[in-house]
């Protein structure tokens, strides 16, 4: 009676040690595996996103390339032909683009398309898409989300835009001078794309910030900006491309970054550990009814001994 207790005991004990062993390896793999899936799926999503809107803000570029060197460098203002080269080059171009418009150093308004005119009493000096090209003359800005509300426009609309700026040599009855070129892009867009991939639902979402941490887009917009929700996009903007594990609020998430060429903009995808417990729900019910089963062999073994 003791040998068979005693052997009894062995192969419970041995069974019992490798059931345990195995379903923690299985589980351990597997939730490894599950959880690089959906790091790999939102990098994918992510860089095509990315793609769409680099090709986005190329088309763009490339209209303030042709505006300037194919009509303004080549036209002198006093001869007044640039307007309509301005309006051919809008008309093939209005689905992306709300405005284009020349002004002065000084921030006189010297041609628009559609045509229109400032407002009284505004001065154009003062806003930030202003100054930052007069500051940095060699480069392109991108200003972040705005209304623009410059120009007087009938019907009283006024659009959400993000104003691509740079510094332009003017030529006005044979003299050099230099002036401002404004292509105001349309929000809705850059919008429609962020749209696109934040239909989740399991809270990861995805949101977009310029090179100093001021979020151009987020899901949550409403929230922040009435004090309900934060994010920590300012901390982001320092992150170089990759993925990092962060603690924000409380909550532990992957955050993945990409940077958009041509405007140090950040491309920020937020996955909170939620979403990988919530996606080893299944797995936890295959590895348990794995192990059950291996419990009611190794009580038919037992049996047997």
């Amino acid at each position: 009676a003791s040998i068979r207790y005693i052997i009894f005991i062995y192969f419970t004990l041995t069974a019992l040690a490798a059931s345990i062993f195995i379903g923690i390896s299985l589980y351990s793999r597997l939730s490894g595996q599950m959880s690089a899936t959906i790091r790999e799926e939102n990098q994918i999503l992510i860089n095509q996103i990315t793609r769409s809107m680099e090709d986005y803000l190329r088309t763009v570029m490339k209209l303030s390339d042709s505006l300037y060197y194919g009509v303004v460098k080549n036209a002198d203002l006093a001869s007044g032909s640039i307007g309509s080269e301005m309006t051919l080059l809008y008309d093939n171009n209005k689905d992306n683009v709300e405005n284009i418009a020349l002004l002065s150093k000084e921030g006189k308004l010297l041609e628009a398309v559609p045509a229109a005119r400032l407002k009284t009493n505004v001065d154009v000096t003062g806003e930030n898409w202003f100054t930052s090209t007069l500051e940095k003359t060699e480069n392109m800005h991108f200003s972040t989300p705005h209304i623009q509300n410059l120009f007087d426009d009938a019907t009283l609309r006024y659009y959400w835009v993000i104003s691509l700026s740079r510094i332009v040599e003017l030529t006005d009855g044979g003299d050099s001078r230099l002036g401002v070129l404004l292509v105001d892009m349309d929000y809705a867009s850059v919008s429609r794309m962020m749209q696109q991939i934040n239909t989740a639902g399991n809270g990861q979402y995805y949101y977009l910030c310029d090179s100093e941490g001021e979020i151009i887009y987020h899901p949550r917009q409403a929230q922040i900006n009435d004090g309900i929700g934060s994010e920590n996009s300012i901390e982001i903007a320092g992150y170089g491309e990759g993925v990092y594990d962060e603690d924000f609020g409380g909550e532990k998430r992957k955050v993945i970054v990409n940077t958009i060429s041509y405007t140090g903009w950040k491309l920020v995808g937020v996955i909170p550990y939620s979403t990988f417990t919530k996606g080893m729900i299944n797995l936890r019910y295959f590895i348990t009814m794995l192990m059950l089963l291996m419990a009611m062999m190794l009580v038919i073994v037992n049996r047997v001994i």
